[in-house]
């Protein structure tokens, strides 16, 4: 790490300065026996076996230059670590940045839900009814009983009839265990209105011309379709059964028996 740096070049710092002072004595010894041969030399005294006082201080000056390039390659290694080595703030910057860039990282995304299924709550979605385009809240709907929706895919045609025509058969049996029934499509207010009123069906038909709550249930067919289904919602909008792409007899006969059954 930058602490481990930081001591390698400390100790090399150290290492240098002993060096260079084990170079300078050499040197000043070196000096001092060129100095007492000179001195010797005036006396009169070993005239032949003194080197002459040049000579001495070429020999100092040569075992110096000597010594100090020994140090300088001794030296080569610890000077290259110091430019290597990282300064010990940017290291602890480095550091920084890392953490901070895992601060920063976006959460994982979650899944995208998928269409609702037995147990889920319906979702509080305001839809035109065929009463004057007047709107209403699936989830309200729900508060205070339960409720079959039945999904259809376009009013006034004869599969559809006959699935509307035949809750509106068993209506009253629905509403005596405490169910609503309730149309759902794709179709405009006018539509509706003029489809039920033709019919004389006892509930309200959901417009949904952007299929939001169709496609929430399931029930939605690309490009721009709708499978015939129901769902059955108890009272407080918890979801208690399904059935996407089936038939009018079906829908039928299937959501009369799981509410009157249950």
């Amino acid at each position: 790490g930058a602490k481990a740096v930081a001591e390698k070049v400390r100790q090399a710092r150290e290492e240098d300065e002993e060096k260079s002072e084990a170079v300078h004595e050499a040197a000043l010894e070196a000096a001092a026996a060129a100095r007492a041969r000179a001195e010797h030399a005036e006396e009169g005294t070993g005239t032949e076996d003194a080197p002459p006082a040049d000579a001495a201080e070429k020999d100092a000056a040569a075992a110096a230059m000597e010594e100090g390039e020994e140090k300088k390659n001794d030296d080569a290694p610890a000077e290259q670590a110091k430019v290597d080595a990282p300064p010990v703030e940017e290291a602890k910057n480095d550091s920084a940045s890392a953490e901070a860039a895992k601060g920063s990282a976006p959460p994982p995304t979650e899944a995208k839900k998928g269409p609702l299924a037995v147990g889920d709550m319906v979702p509080d979605i305001m839809l035109s009814t065929d009463e004057d385009g007047k709107s209403v809240s699936l989830l309200e709907l729900t508060m205070e009983r339960g409720l079959v929706v039945a999904i259809y895919p376009k009013a006034n045609t004869p599969g559809c009839t006959k699935q509307m025509c035949g809750l509106n058969e068993n209506l009253a049996t629905l509403q005596a265990k405490g169910y609503d029934v309730i149309g759902l499509s794709a179709d405009k207010p006018k539509s509706q209105a003029s489809w039920r009123a033709k019919h004389s069906l006892g509930f309200n038909l959901l417009c949904d011309p952007d299929y939001r709550l169709i496609k929430e249930l399931g029930a939605f067919k690309a490009p721009a379709g709708i499978k015939r289904s129901h769902v059955v919602i108890a009272k407080g909008g918890i979801i208690e059964d399904i059935r996407i792409q089936i038939s009018p007899a079906d829908s039928i006969a299937g959501a009369t028996a799981f509410v009157t059954e249950k």
